[in-house]
């Protein structure tokens, strides 16, 4: 059979309708029919109600209150202060600790005022700035500074490890941030043996000097 008679008895029209019957069919593939459709709905609808009852994921970020005790940059996170306030003049109290300088009445509280490098054993304060109050739980005191650097948002997992070079109590830091700025840890601050003297009313008590 010659080329010419080949071609001549393709039925080019029958071949026609199977190319268009199979290129609906692949369209049809590709359109989910309505049973499809329910079922994709309803797991969207499942992803979004449990969406909305999971509980948001916790965030390692802290908002901290920066400030300067003896020339360090120190912060503590925000959620520990009560207040920042003026310098206030502490009343001594008799047979207290060298770090405790005294009692202030601040809104109607005996707050004992804390110097925290004779704490730690680095000095005495000569701060003359602000008094920042902490808090932790049902005890309350407050860190004569040198001045309030402001406020700023880290992340914990960031913080670097305290180095070895710095001096005293080292279990008092969550660790350092940018330049240099030591991180008070309040829960081992406030939970060291040392400040177990003061009262939960926030008053210095009659234990000797650490």
């Amino acid at each position: 059979m010659s080329d010419q008679a080949a071609t001549s008895a393709i039925d080019w029209a029958a071949m026609h309708q199977r190319i268009q019957a199979a290129m609906e069919g692949l369209e049809r593939g590709f359109e989910p029919d309505a049973a499809e459709v329910d079922r994709r709905l309803r797991e969207r609808a499942e992803r979004l109600a449990r969406a909305a009852t999971a509980p948001p994921a916790a965030s390692d970020e802290i908002r901290i209150l920066e400030f300067e005790i003896g020339g360090q940059p120190m912060a503590v996170d925000s959620r520990h202060v009560r207040e920042v306030t003026a310098d206030l003049a502490p009343t001594p109290v008799p047979h207290a600790p060298a770090w405790a300088l005294g009692v202030v009445h601040l809104r109607g509280e005996m707050l004992t005022v804390l110097d925290f490098q004779a704490l730690i054993g680095t000095g005495k304060s000569d701060g003359d700035g602000h008094l920042v109050v902490l808090q932790h739980r049902n005890r309350t005191v407050g860190l004569i500074t040198d001045g309030i650097r402001g406020l700023r948002a880290v992340s914990r997992v960031r913080l670097d490890p305290v180095p070895a070079t710095v001096h005293g109590h080292r279990r008092f830091y969550l660790g350092v941030s940018e330049q240099d700025t030591l991180v008070l840890d309040a829960g081992q601050f406030f939970e060291d043996g040392a400040l177990t003297g003061i009262a939960a009313d926030g008053s210095a008590g009659t234990r000797g000097s650490v």
